[in-house]
């Protein structure tokens, strides 16, 4: 996923001069002049590495460590003319961004009556299964930015869709939360080659990663994954579990919801953050609501427990939904 994030963002900049990358630490180095004698380090995950050697430092700086400035700074470059991508070191670290993404960014084209838009990508490593990565490392908390009129929010859990989402990303003209989950950015089982310059995946289109026939499992992120472990376990015990990966978050994929669940008459809602008002919440509502009669079995849901992630590896394992309490999950649904 790191490398297709950053080939998209090569390809990007190179097709757009408006596109300008910037952060805490996203350049290779902050003094252009030494760019010979070091390797460079392109943001702590190496998503931007490179970035600054082909396309110079007006385009690609580094930031204070003010997530604030950071956003409102993209806010004004995007009401310009510019097509700012700015990165945020840790989801856990935008709070103090809060207020300038929900009282000037996701409201500046309502404001205006459309007179102004701010195509603004803020790109944010997300999630935990980070086995130490703690209270300001690895907490989810997309409900927050979807909760948001104004707002695209996506989040993608191969490195294909990664890279179609974040090129629909920068060439839309809202502002779009992008979130990296920091689990996914170098794992195997969701490599893909480069698709090249012009793919692109339309926000609001979930995808089938499993076709089934007596449970519909709608999750996103990291628990994609865990979700096809558990489906590949109850197939063992005779259920077949169908996977819808949201990967857009606002919009979302309403009509795969419906169309599946009509299928199945059961569903699971699966995801990262805390269960308590989280996002899986309102699609389960709304699954409950609209969708009713269709329904088999109550709309069941996995999710985090009501606490922070810890250090201790151990207790963020139980803290975290795992592919073992899908499986419990889908077992009780299927019998019910």
């Amino acid at each position: 996923m790191v490398d297709l994030i950053n080939a998209t963002l090569h390809s990007e900049m190179a097709r757009d001069p408006r596109v300008v990358v910037f952060g805490q630490d996203v350049a290779d180095a902050s003094r252009e002049q030494i760019l010979r004698e070091v390797k460079g380090k392109g943001g702590v995950f190496k998503v931007s590495y490179g970035l600054q050697r082909e396309f110079g430092s007006e385009r690609v700086f580094n930031s204070p460590l003010a997530e604030a400035t950071i956003v409102g700074l993209g806010l004004g470059m995007a009401v310009r003319g510019l097509r700012p991508v700015a990165e945020i070191q840790f989801l856990d670290y935008i709070w103090p961004a809060y207020m300038q993404i929900r009282s000037e960014l996701a409201s500046l084209r309502w404001r205006a009556n459309s007179n102004y838009s701010a195509p603004l990508v803020v790109r944010v490593p997300t999630g935990g299964y980070l086995t130490g990565g703690a209270v300001y490392h690895s907490q989810s908390a997309e409900v927050l930015f979807t909760h948001l009129p104004g707002l695209r929010v996506v989040q993608p859990s191969t490195a294909l869709d990664a890279a179609g989402l974040l090129r629909t990303a920068i060439r839309c003209e809202d502002p779009v939360i992008f979130l990296e989950h920091k689990h996914l950015y170098r794992q195997t089982y969701n490599k893909s080659p480069d698709p090249g310059p012009d793919f692109m995946i339309p926000f609001g289109k979930a995808k089938t990663v499993r076709a089934g026939e007596d449970l519909t499992l709608v999750t996103f992120g990291a628990l994609v994954h865990r979700a096809e472990t558990a489906a590949r376990k109850a197939a063992a015990d005779g259920i077949s579990v169908e996977i819808l990966d949201l990967r857009s978050l606002a919009p979302y994929d309403w009509e795969a919801i419906r169309e599946s669940v009509g299928r199945t008459s059961r569903v699971l809602v699966a995801y990262e953050d805390t269960r308590s008002f989280g996002y899986g919440a309102e699609i389960a509502a709304r699954i409950a609501d609209e969708l009713f009669d269709q329904l088999d079995a109550p709309v069941r849901r996995v999710a985090a427990k009501d606490t922070w992630v810890s250090y201790n590896p151990d207790v963020e394992s139980g803290t975290l939904p795992q592919a073992e309490d899908l499986l419990a999950a889908i077992r009780d649904l299927a019998e019910y």
